[in-house]
């Protein structure tokens, strides 16, 4: 073979495969959770648009269902106890 494939081993291209997925990741998991309308990362390659007016309306509505939620307090159990015979 070539001399570049002798350099660098299986343990080599697999922390890099690793690094680049955890990079992607992190990148991808940033522009999801931003509050910003439009995300550009690694200088253009990726963009996303989103329209967060919706988002926020659906956070609102989680918000309110928790707070009523937490204000009712916890359910009722409604537990049996049955006797074996």
């Amino acid at each position: 073979m070539s001399d570049w494939y002798d350099t660098f081993d299986a343990v080599f291209w697999i922390t890099t495969g690793t690094l680049i997925t955890g990079f992607l990741g992190v990148a991808l998991k940033y522009a999801l959770k931003s509050k910003c309308e439009e995300c550009t990362l690694c200088f253009g390659l990726i963009t996303i648009k989103r329209r967060v007016d919706l988002e926020a309306e659906v956070e609102e509505r989680e918000m309110e269902i928790t707070h009523k939620a937490v204000e009712d307090g916890p359910a009722p159990l409604n537990i049996t106890i049955q006797k074996n015979k």
